[in-house]
C-alpha cells in the first residue's frame, strides 16, 4: 500500500516494488503504481520500479518506458531501455524515436507478456 501514501518512506516503497516484481500476474493497478513510483523524487525508488517493471514484462508499459528514454538521469535512462528490450524483445539504440516507430507497426516485435514459469 505504500506506493500510495506520498509520505511512505522510500524504503517502504522499494519493499512494495521488490513485492511487485514477484507477482505472477500483477493487477493494473499495481503496474500503474509501478509506474508512478517509477517518477518518485527518491533516485532508489525510481530505479526500484524500472528494475520491476523490466522483471514484470507487460507490453502495456511499453509507451511509459519509451518516454523514460528522454531525460532523466543516464542510470534511469539505461534502466529505461533495458526494461524495453527485455518486454518486447527488440534490439535497439535507446533512441525514443526509433522505438516509437518500431513498435508502432501493429505491435510488431512485441514479445507476448510473460508467464509464470511455476
Amino acid at each position: 500500500v505504500a506506493p500510495f501514501i506520498p509520505e511512505a518512506r522510500a524504503t517502504e516503497q522499494e519493499a512494495f516494488l521488490v513485492l511487485l516484481s514477484a507477482l505472477p500476474q500483477p493487477e493494473a493497478r499495481h503496474r500503474q503504481a509501478g509506474r508512478a513510483l517509477a517518477k518518485s523524487p527518491a533516485p532508489e525508488v525510481r530505479r526500484a520500479a524500472l528494475r520491476a517493471l523490466s522483471k514484470l514484462g507487460e507490453p502495456e508499459d511499453v509507451p511509459f518506458l519509451i518516454g523514460l528514454l528522454d531525460g532523466g538521469v543516464p542510470v534511469e535512462r539505461g534502466l529505461a531501455h533495458a526494461a524495453l528490450k527485455a518486454v518486447t524483445g527488440l534490439e535497439l539504440p535507446p533512441d525514443s524515436r526509433r522505438w516509437r516507430l518500431e513498435t508502432a507497426k501493429d505491435g510488431a516485435g512485441i514479445a507476448p507478456p510473460r508467464s509464470d514459469p511455476g
